[in-house]
């Protein structure tokens, strides 16, 4: 049950933060969803009308109009915002709906006793290398998700490799090391490309300011990943 479970179903979006954006940009790049079958909503219309425009996916009003349209429901809020924007709309969730949250720190149990008519249950925790769909995606599946694994993992292999675990201290570890992998990884390309570039400079081998180019290019947007992800890696601990 993968391609064709998702074959010709609407998928949704409940905000379109960081990790939110890099999903829905990596499944219209790589063609796994069409864009004018994703529909968002957003609490900042701004974002969410970039989002539009860049990608062609649909915005919708409210998180209740996105209910009736989508079968595939990822909810991509702040932990902290989670209560207060799915505890008036539970009741909308059915059997029909397949959610995925990628809330850090909120459980299976939590998102089952938020949306008690939900089966299909699935918690996903990529991490920040997801911006770069070059992360390792953890996930679990709620006990009556059970058969859910291949509509997990194809969904989210846009992002990289996709991992499934079993909650609780399994999955805290998988995404606490993938946090640590991923700073660890930065540090040593920017020490990597610093040593070049000092190395080719003395060599005299090209101009000053070509370098500069060369060694820019080489962070492959890592320093737009510290920024966006500030909030995140401090949250964790890191």
């Amino acid at each position: 049950m993968t391609g064709d479970f998702l074959k010709g179903r609407n998928i949704g979006f409940i905000g379109t933060g960081n990790m939110g954006q890099a999903i829905i940009r990596a499944l219209v790049n790589t063609n796994k969803i069409p864009a004018e079958r994703i529909f968002a909503t957003n609490r900042t219309q701004g974002k969410l009308q970039k989002l539009v425009e860049q990608m062609g996916i649909r915005a919708l009003i409210n998180n209740e109009e996105l209910l009736e349209h989508c079968d595939v429901v990822i909810i991509s809020v702040k932990p902290q915002d989670f209560i207060s924007g799915i505890e008036p709309i539970s009741s909308a969730f059915g059997l029909n709906h397949t959610v995925i949250s990628l809330m850090a720190g909120v459980s299976l149990r939590t998102l089952k006793k938020a949306m008690p008519n939900v089966r299909n249950l699935i918690r996903a925790m990529p991490n920040t290398a997801a911006l770069i769909n070059k992360s390792v995606v953890g996930f679990c599946l709620a006990e009556s998700a059970k058969g859910m694994e291949g509509v997990a993992e194809d969904l989210l292999s846009a992002l990289g490799t996709v991992v499934q675990v079993e909650e609780g201290e399994e999955f805290e570890a998988l995404t606490g090391f993938m946090f640590k992998w991923y700073w660890i990884r930065i540090r040593i390309d920017d020490l990597l490309a610093g040593m070049a570039r000092r190395a080719w400079l003395r060599s005299g081998n090209c101009e000053s300011n070509d370098c500069e180019y060369l060694f820019r290019s080489l962070s492959f947007g890592r320093s737009g990943a510290r920024n966006s992800t500030a909030g995140t890696t401090k949250q964790s601990g890191f």
